[in-house]
């Protein structure tokens, strides 16, 4: 959690830098997200509750900017895996009211997560290469 909250502190200041400031600052409320989770327990509700909007957030966000800024792959990829997300969480979620022990189910959600930080890595480097945008 430590190095994806420096990441999104990363595309934060790269973001205030190259003069978009909706894309830099609309990140600012992963922050206190990132914080929550990693000092919360991971079985508890509230932390697979912060998780799953830090996900959703997080894809939303990739794909919405990355479309404004042209890379259409990326944009694609993230709106596929946002979709997902919902999908997947509305699933679980049902899933969950019926029997408590379907918990362990979420345990693939972690994938998404190690998607994110890729992804966030990717979009990050690229802005880093391409400051003209």
């Amino acid at each position: 959690m430590i190095f994806l909250g420096l990441l999104v502190i990363h595309l934060i200041y790269e973001g205030h830098q190259s003069g978009h400031f909706v894309q830099g600052w609309s990140l600012l409320p992963l922050l206190p997200s990132l914080g929550a989770i990693a000092f919360t327990s991971p079985d508890s509700r509230l932390h697979l509750f912060i998780f799953a909007g830090v996900a959703v957030y997080g894809f939303v966000w990739l794909a919405v900017f990355a479309c404004l800024h042209g890379r259409k792959m990326i944009a694609l990829s993230t709106g596929f895996l946002a979709i997902m997300s919902l999908v997947f969480l509305a699933l679980f979620s049902f899933l969950g009211m019926l029997s408590p022990a379907i918990k362990n189910i979420l345990l693939p959600l972690g994938l998404f997560q190690k998607g994110l930080i890729f992804l966030f890595a990717m979009f990050a480097m690229d802005q880093r290469e391409r400051p003209e945008d």
